[in-house]
């Protein structure tokens, strides 16, 4: 009976390691992916913008969703716009994320201007891998504000011209970078 215990157990054994290599540690974690260390690919990069206008018929917005590389869009002084960078991979995840840039706008009355222009310092925002093994398989930064209605005020009311440059980059699990950027025009509202 003794042998017959030891042999029973021996394989219970082996049957429970060869089942815990089978399981995925992944699964138990939700919006996470096992890490494909043979990904050459880096993060895909989605900008996402909204716009919010004041219009004589009443408020509208809009939403775009930009995967390009290099990208631009235009805001007037009646629109807020919410930009958001994020960035998904489903082979490796995305361990980080980060925003850098700057902007500069004019300002004027007749016969003055006023220039603002500053950086936007990066500011990276980490998603750790857990066990070593799952990484996060989508990722967002904060959203990055810009509200065109007030840029101008006081004795220069007036916007010129003005904009931003966001550089976007993420990294995944194997240290693979991608790289975006978008450039947010801002011109005088026509109505």
């Amino acid at each position: 009976m003794k042998s017959y215990s030891n042999s029973f157990l021996s394989f219970l054994g082996a049957f429970l390691v060869l089942l815990s290599f089978a399981c995925d540690p992944c699964e138990d974690i939700p919006g996470t992916v096992r890490v494909n260390s043979n990904d050459v690919t880096g993060p895909v990069i989605t900008w996402q913008v909204v716009t919010f206008a004041n219009t004589p018929s009443g408020p509208i917005s809009s939403l775009q969703l930009i995967t390009d590389l290099n990208a631009t869009v235009n805001i007037n002084t009646n629109e807020r716009a919410e930009i958001r960078l994020m960035a998904e991979d489903a082979e490796s995840g995305v361990t980080w994320l980060d925003i850098q840039g700057g902007f500069g706008y004019t300002c004027n009355n007749p016969g003055q201007a006023i220039v603002f222009d500053g950086i936007i310092p990066g500011d990276r925002l980490f998603f750790p891998i857990a066990e070593s093994v799952c990484a996060t398989v989508e990722a967002s930064y904060p959203d990055f504000i810009i509200d065109a209605t007030s840029l101008c005020s006081g004795a220069h009311p007036n916007l010129s011209n003005g904009g931003y440059q966001f550089n976007g980059s993420a990294s995944n699990a194997n240290d693979i970078l991608s790289l975006s950027t978008l450039t947010v025009n801002i011109f005088p509202a026509a109505i």
